[in-house]
C-alpha cells in the first residue's frame, strides 16, 4: 500500500446543479455601455409621448433584449478554488406586442430590435423547471497522464473499413476505427520494457491477385530490443515473437498492400526480409552497411511481378552514415516463399546527403518512394529532399523549419501529389505538385512547391500517416459514398491531429485528445469509493458525504482527505482492466498474464488493508473485461472470447490472516465462445441492478458489432445466453441498463442514436436532434439516475446530454449554459431562430457544456452524481520542454 503526494489545493466539489433553469430577471441582469445608451435613447423617445406609461413587462422586455444584443464574454471559472455558478439556460419567453410608440425610434435601433426580439407565445416571468437537479461531486485531481505517441499505422486502401493503430511510450497499442469518429475499439496493455516503435499493416492475398476486402490485414510490430511480432487485437496479445538477430529494429517496410513480405532495418546495418503470411519467417539478409538502417522504402517497379513475389523490386534505405542506398532484387525466378533460398539482392546506387561541414553525418530519419521512381527523404538538418531514384541526382530541397531541427516523419497522399513532413519542429508542411494532365510535359513541368503549413502540436511530431474515411452523402436524391483522405499526426503531446488532405490549406486540423474510450475509473456506490487504474497500481478515493439542504456555494474538500490507499502490483506488463465490488470488499486486477483478486478491509480510521485471495486464476489467461455482480460474483471476459463466472462466497470460519472469501467452483460455466474470427473480445460488460441480466458489447473488425444479452433466474445462478440484438446501421459505443423494475437496455451509437427500439424510428439517426448527430465526438458512457425510470445521461469527453425515453426528441436540443463558448460554435444551419424550433419538447434533450475533458460520469445515489475531469493544462505540465524557436514579435 502506497500513499499519494499531498497537495494544498482543494479539488472535490459537491454542489447543487440545475440544468435548464433561468428566469427573465437573471437573463437581463447584465448590461453594457451600448445597452445604457440605447436605454437612454428609449427613455427620451418615450418621454415625447406623455400618454404612454411604461409597464413592468415592457421594462423586462427591454432588459432582456438589450442583454441579447450585447456581446458578452463567457463567465470565467476559477479552476483552483472551483468558484462555480448554476448551469442555466434562458427559456424562450413570450411577451406582449411592442407599443406603437416604439415605431418612432431610430432606424438602426429598430433593426437591432427586429433581430433580437423574442417570439411571442408564452408568459413572462415563468420559471422553467430544471431538466436535471442533482448534487455533483467534481474531481479534477486524480492525475490521468497519457503517454506520448511513438508510432502510427493506417490500414491499406484494400481494406473495406479503415483502422488506425497507435503505439504509445508505455508499450500499449490502441486500435481506432476511422468510420466511428476514431473511437478506440481495442487496446493492448503491452509491456513497458517492450515499446512498439514501428508498425506496418500487411494484407496478404496469397496466390490471388488481390486480397479480400472483408478480411482484416495483419499488424506487424517491432521494438528496439530486436523483437518482431504480431499485434493481435482479437486476443489482446503480442504473438509469434521472434528475434531479429541484428539488434534493435528501427524501421519496417512492406511490398505494397498485396504482399506478405516485410523488410526490417536493424541496428547492425543489415536489412532482413521476413515472410509473415503465417508467422514471421526469415527469408534473406542483406550485408551490413556499416551503420544502423534508420528508414526503409520498398518499391515494386514497372517490370516487377504483380503477384506475391519479390522479383524486380527495389529497396531504398536511409542509413545513419548520411547515405541513401538502393538495393535491387536480381532474382528472376524462384523468388516466392517456397524457393526463398534463391533470393539475391544487389546494391546498385548510393546517394550522399550533404552535412554542411558538420562533424557528424546527416541522419536520414524518413524516406518514401513514389510510383514514378522519385525518392523523398527527411533528414536531421530539417530538409525535405527529392531525388531521382534511377540516377541518384538531387532534384529539389525544401526547408521544413528555420532552426535546422530534425524531420522525423513524412506521409504521402494517395494520389502522390502531396508530401507532408514534420519533426522536432511541430510545423506540419505540405509540399505539392500540380496534378497530371493529359498532354502535359510530364515530370518536367510538375515541380514541387511548399504551399501551406499548420502547427497544431506543441511538441515533437514523431509519426504521420494517411488513412481513408468513407462518408455517405445524399446527391440528387440518391445516397452515394465518397472517400476522404485524412492525414493523421501524433507525437510528444499525446494527441492526434487530423487534416483533410484535399482541404489542407483552408480547413483547420481536428484535434483528438488522448482520453480513453474505456474509462480507467470505476465506482463502488455502496462504499462510496472511486477506483483509478494506473499502469502498475490501483488508487482508491473516497467521496464526501451527501450534503443536505440547498447548496448555494460549493463545499470544498482537501485532496489529502480523499485518497484512501493504493494497491501496488509487481507485474512486467501494464494493467489491462480492473473491477471493484459494490460494497468495496473485493478488488479484481488483470494484467497481460492473469487475474488477481484482493479482499479490501477498512479500519475505523479510514485506512485500507488489501489481502490477496490465494486462488490461482492462471487458467483463465489474459482478461479484457471484469465486473462484479450485486452478489459479489465475478464475471470475466477472457482474451480467447469466453465469458466465465467465478462465484465467491464468504468464509465465516476464516481467521484474520486467511481469506474471507473462497471460490465455490473454479469456473462454474462458460457462457459464450467467440464465434467470428474477425470479432474483438468483449469490450464492455454491464449487469442490471437486480443482477439477473447481463449485456456484452463486442466490436467487429471489418464486420458488424455484436450486443448479446444473458439472463439468470436468480442472482446466485449462472447466466445463460438469452438473445443477440440484430445489427444496427451505426456502430455501438456504449450500453447500460435503466434502474427500473423491468430492466431496459439502452444502446448509444456513435451518432448519438439511442435507445435501441423500433418505436424510435429506423434508421435511428433520423429520429435524433441534428446537433447530436453532427457532433465530432461520440458517446463513451451512459449514466442512469435511480430516481428516474426513463431519464439517463449520454456522456462524451466534452459534454453530456440528458435524454428522456417518455418524451419525443426535438429537432434541436438545448445547450446549457447557452452563453458557453462551445455552444456558439454550432453551424448557422443548426441555429435556433424561431419559437417553432425551440419548444417545451427541447427539455427531453438538453446538452450540458459545463464540464470538459471528462474521464468518468455516473450517479452515486439518487440525485447525486460524480464527474471526474482531467484538466489539459495539468497534462501539458508533464511534457518535456519543447523546441525553442524564434517567434516574430516575441
Amino acid at each position: 500500500m502506497a500513499s499519494a503526494k499531498k497537495k494544498s489545493r482543494k479539488s472535490v466539489t459537491p454542489r447543487k446543479e440545475s440544468i435548464g433553469e433561468e428566469s427573465v430577471a437573471s437573463a437581463g441582469s447584465r448590461t453594457t455601455r451600448q445597452d445604457r445608451k440605447r436605454r437612454n435613447s428609449d427613455a427620451t423617445t418615450d418621454a415625447s409621448n406623455p400618454t404612454k406609461t411604461p409597464t413592468r413587462a415592457s421594462k423586462k422586455l427591454e432588459s432582456s433584449n438589450s442583454c441579447k444584443n450585447s456581446k458578452r464574454k463567457s463567465p470565467q471559472v476559477n479552476v483552483e478554488q472551483h468558484k462555480t455558478q448554476k448551469m442555466q439556460t434562458p427559456e424562450t419567453l413570450a411577451i406582449a406586442t411592442p407599443s406603437k410608440s416604439s415605431a418612432t425610434k431610430s432606424k438602426s435601433s429598430t433593426s437591432r430590435r427586429k433581430k433580437t426580439s423574442p417570439p411571442t407565445n408564452t408568459v413572462i416571468g415563468v420559471k422553467a423547471p430544471p431538466t436535471l437537479d442533482v448534487q455533483v461531486h467534481r474531481l479534477r485531481h486524480l492525475g490521468y497522464h497519457p503517454k506520448p505517441i511513438v508510432a502510427m499505422a493506417a490500414t491499406p486502401p484494400s481494406v473495406s473499413e479503415s483502422y488506425l493503430a497507435i503505439a504509445r511510450d508505455n508499450g500499449s497499442v490502441e486500435l481506432k476505427s476511422v468510420q466511428q469518429k476514431f473511437r478506440t475499439i481495442a487496446t493492448i496493455a503491452g509491456f513497458p520494457s517492450r515499446i512498439v516503435t514501428v508498425m506496418t499493416w500487411v494484407h496478404d492475398c496469397g496466390e490471388e491477385s488481390s486480397p479480400n476486402p472483408a478480411s482484416l490485414p495483419k499488424l506487424v510490430g517491432a521494438s528496439r530490443d530486436g523483437s518482431l511480432f504480431f499485434i493481435d487485437f482479437t486476443t489482446g496479445q503480442l504473438s509469434n515473437t521472434i528475434s531479429s538477430g541484428g539488434g534493435g529494429i528501427f524501421c519496417l517496410a512492406t511490398l505494397g498492400p498485396y504482399s506478405s513480405f516485410v523488410a526490417a532495418g536493424c541496428e547492425d546495418g543489415s536489412i532482413r526480409i521476413y515472410d509473415v503470411s503465417d508467422k514471421p519467417v526469415l527469408l534473406s539478409t542483406m550485408p551490413s552497411t556499416g551503420a544502423a538502417v534508420l528508414a526503409l522504402a520498398w518499391h515494386r517497379g514497372i517490370n516487377a511481378a504483380r503477384n506475391n513475389s519479390m522479383a524486380g523490386t527495389t529497396i531504398f534505405a536511409g542509413v545513419a552514415d548520411g547515405t541513401i542506398r538502393r538495393y535491387d532484387c536480381v532474382s528472376t525466378e524462384g523468388t516466392n516463399k517456397n524457393n526463398s533460398s534463391r533470393i539475391s539482392w544487389k546494391s546498385t546506387l548510393r546517394m550522399t546527403v550533404e552535412n554542411f561541414g558538420r562533424n557528424i553525418p546527416t541522419r536520414v530519419w524518413s524516406i518514401s518512394i513514389l510510383k514514378d521512381g522519385t525518392v523523398v527523404s527527411g533528414d536531421s538538418l530539417g530538409h525535405v529532399q527529392f531525388w531521382d531514384g534511377d540516377s541518384g541526382s538531387l532534384q529539389q530541397t525544401f526547408i521544413q523549419n528555420d532552426e535546422k531541427a530534425d524531420v522525423l516523419c513524412m506521409a504521402v497522399s494517395q494520389d502522390e501529389d502531396k508530401v507532408f513532413a514534420s519533426g522536432i519542429d511541430s510545423r506540419v508542411v505540405c509540399i505539392e505538385r500540380p496534378p497530371m494532365t493529359p498532354g502535359g510535359d510530364g515530370l518536367a513541368g510538375r515541380k514541387w512547391t511548399l504551399t501551406h503549413a499548420h502547427r497544431p502540436h506543441t511538441h515533437d511530431v514523431k509519426c504521420m500517416t494517411v488513412c481513408q474515411q468513407h462518408k455517405a452523402i445524399e446527391r440528387e436524391g440518391k445516397l452515394k459514398t465518397i472517400t476522404v483522405d485524412l492525414l493523421c499526426s501524433g507525437g510528444m503531446d499525446t494527441k492526434v491531429c487530423l487534416y483533410q488532405v484535399r482541404e489542407f490549406p483552408t480547413r483547420r486540423p481536428l484535434t483528438l485528445y488522448p482520453w480513453p474510450s474505456s474509462s480507467p475509473i470505476m465506482l463502488a456506490k455502496q462504499a462510496r469509493l472511486l477506483l483509478m487504474r494506473r499502469e502498475d497500481r490501483v488508487d482508491l478515493y473516497r467521496l464526501g458525504p451527501q450534503q443536505t439542504g440547498d447548496l448555494n456555494t460549493p463545499v470544498l474538500v482537501p485532496e489529502e482527505e480523499t485518497l484512501v490507499g493504493s494497491v501496488q502490483v509487481k507485474t512486467p506488463s501494464n494493467l489491462a482492466c480492473t473491477a471493484i465490488s459494490n460494497d468495496g470488499s473485493l478488488l479484481a486486477i488483470c494484467n497481460a498474464v492473469s487475474l488477481l483478486v484482493f479482499r479490501i478491509a477498512f479500519s475505523e480510521q479510514g485506512t485500507m488493508t488489501p489481502t490477496r485471495i490465494p486462488q490461482d486464476f492462471s487458467f483463465l489467461g489474459p482478461c479484457n473485461a471484469v465486473r462484479f455482480t450485486p452478489t459479489n460474483d465475478l464475471v470475466v471476459a477472457t482474451a480467447d472470447g469466453k465469458i466465465q463466472n467465478l462465484p465467491f462466497t464468504p468464509n465465516m470460519a476464516a481467521s484474520a490472516t486467511e481469506s474471507m472469501y473462497e471460490t465455490r467452483d473454479a469456473v462454474k460455466q462458460t457462457i459464450i465462445t467467440q464465434a467470428s474470427q474477425n470479432s474483438l473480445s468483449v469490450e464492455s460488460l454491464e449487469i442490471s441492478v437486480d443482477g439477473r441480466w447481463m449485456a456484452t458489447m463486442q466490436s467487429g473488425l471489418c464486420g458488424e458489432d455484436r450486443i448479446s444479452l444473458y439472463h439468470s433466474s436468480s442472482p446466485r445462478e449462472s447466466f445463460s445466453h438469452w438473445w443477440t440484438i440484430p445489427p444496427l446501421d451505426t456502430a455501438v459505443s456504449a450500453i447500460a441498463f435503466l434502474s427500473i423494475d423491468s430492466p431496459v437496455l439502452v444502446v448509444a451509437c456513435c451518432n448519438y442514436a439511442t435507445p435501441w427500439s423500433e418505436e424510435a424510428g429506423y434508421p435511428l439517426d433520423k429520429a435524433m436532434p441534428l446537433e447530436l448527430s453532427n457532433r465530432n465526438d461520440f458517446p463513451v458512457r451512459l449514466a442512469v439516475n435511480p430516481t428516474s425510470a426513463s431519464q439517463f445521461l449520454v456522456g462524451s469527453f466534452g459534454a453530456f446530454v440528458t435524454m428522456s425515453m417518455d418524451k419525443s426528441y426535438p429537432k434541436f436540443c438545448r445547450n446549457v449554459p447557452e452563453i458557453h463558448v462551445r455552444g456558439r460554435k454550432r453551424k448557422r444551419s443548426l441555429s435556433v431562430t424561431s419559437s417553432d424550433e425551440v419548444d417545451q419538447s427541447a427539455a427531453a434533450c438538453t446538452c450540458c457544456l459545463r464540464y470538459n475533458s471528462m474521464l468518468f460520469v455516473d450517479f452515486v445515489d439518487e440525485n447525486e452524481m460524480v464527474v471526474v475531469e482531467q484538466p489539459w493544462m495539468s497534462v501539458v505540465a508533464t511534457f518535456p520542454q519543447g523546441l525553442q524557436r524564434k517567434v516574430y514579435g516575441a
